[in-house]
């Protein structure tokens, strides 16, 4: 089955998902903005079930984009692709969040914690198995992204070749989500299920490698897993990310754009918004002010995305699309009539993003 061309779903899905995160962090960010009894803050405290959409994304874009004939012998293309496309905004977004943290204490005096080893640990995302803390407190779930992308290139050759071995492995993937982490780490393990919901809907309802009733049945094991593991804020985000990319097929311009800036916002949002609230939060004192303050910080962080994305992500985005895959060494046997056929390998055009 061809897939929609627009995959308007995930457009949708990544924009909300990225403002639901700005919103959380805008609102609840600084405790003198909100007391924990306003309604506002009440209601953007689901926003930071942002995350688990962006994980379920994740499993289904990744796999969308994969070429139908992916083996080993790409892996390194598959990796490439992903690092170049994500890496650049995200260490850019470091430089900016020491450069507007460096002002802060400059205009402030508030001391500056940053130490060395701490922003070197964020490059390869070692800090996600350590305890020095992050520079922005998004980045987390980039150390778990990546973690799913090399799950996902050492998985989805075995998986595209049979539902039995797909099904084998959605079931180890939801046993893995309930192992208890000994230590403390950002590690995928106890998101696999969300991972794992994303696959099993791309392999029923793009690939149509599973029917309904296996993908229902798998579904609903991950969804129990979230709702014992993660609790009903969690599976409730999940079942709303299923339906809707199941469903939904309108996209306009206003979803395009925050489906455009919606990385950008994710990275930016905290540095940037925040500081926007951490200044004006000292000269609001009535609600109506304080609401003001929040669209103005939002409107700041959206204003700021638009700019990062145009200048740092939309280039790494041009850039990663020079890595091509080639032709599967698995070459079926071939007539004379399409000797050559084995030598097209297509390439899928996918609006990829963080996949956080």
């Amino acid at each position: 089955m061809t897939a929609k061309k627009n995959l308007a779903e995930v457009h949708l899905l990544r924009g909300v998902a990225s403002l639901m995160v700005c919103l959380f962090h805008l609102i609840l960010g600084n405790p003198a903005l909100f007391p924990p009894s306003n309604l506002l803050g009440q209601i953007f405290s689901l926003g930071s079930s942002g995350v688990e959409v962006f994980f379920i994304l994740s499993g289904y874009v990744v796999c969308y984009s994969l070429p139908a004939d992916f083996d080993y012998s790409q892996l390194k293309t598959f990796l490439l692709k992903r690092i170049v496309r994500i890496e650049p905004p995200y260490l850019i977004s470091i430089v900016v969040v020491i450069g507007l943290n460096f002002l802060s204490h400059c205009v402030t005096g508030l001391p500056n914690s940053f130490d060395g080893l701490n922003i070197l640990s964020h490059v390869a995302y070692v800090n996600n198995f350590t305890s020095t803390g992050y520079l922005n407190v998004v980045y987390w779930t980039l150390g778990i992204e990546f973690q799913f992308y090399l799950f996902a290139g050492m998985v989805f050759p075995l998986i595209r070749q049979s539902k039995y071995i797909l099904l084998l492995f959605a079931g180890c993937f939801v046993c893995l989500a309930c192992v208890p982490i000994p230590f403390k780490a950002d590690i995928i393990l106890p998101y696999f299920s969300y991972f794992t919901l994303g696959i099993l809907l791309l392999f029923y309802k793009i690939k149509r490698q599973i029917n309904l009733g296996y993908y229902l049945v798998f579904a609903a094991i991950c969804l129990l897993q979230i709702l014992f593991y993660k609790g009903p804020g969690g599976c409730v985000a999940a079942v709303t990310t299923l339906v809707i990319l199941h469903f939904w097929n309108f996209l306009n311009k206003l979803i395009l754009f925050f489906s455009m800036i919606s990385y950008s916002l994710f990275l930016t949002h905290v540095p940037v918004g925040g500081k926007v609230i951490n200044l004006g939060v000292r000269f609001a004192h009535s609600n109506l002010s304080k609401y003001l303050l929040v669209v103005a910080a939002l409107a700041v962080s959206i204003g700021f995305a638009y700019l990062f994305h145009k200048f740092i992500e939309l280039p790494a985005v041009h850039y990663s699309k020079r890595f091509r895959y080639r032709a599967s060494k698995e070459v079926p046997a071939l007539n004379p009539k399409n000797r050559l056929s084995f030598l097209k390998t297509k390439q899928v055009a996918v609006p990829l993003g963080t996949e956080s």
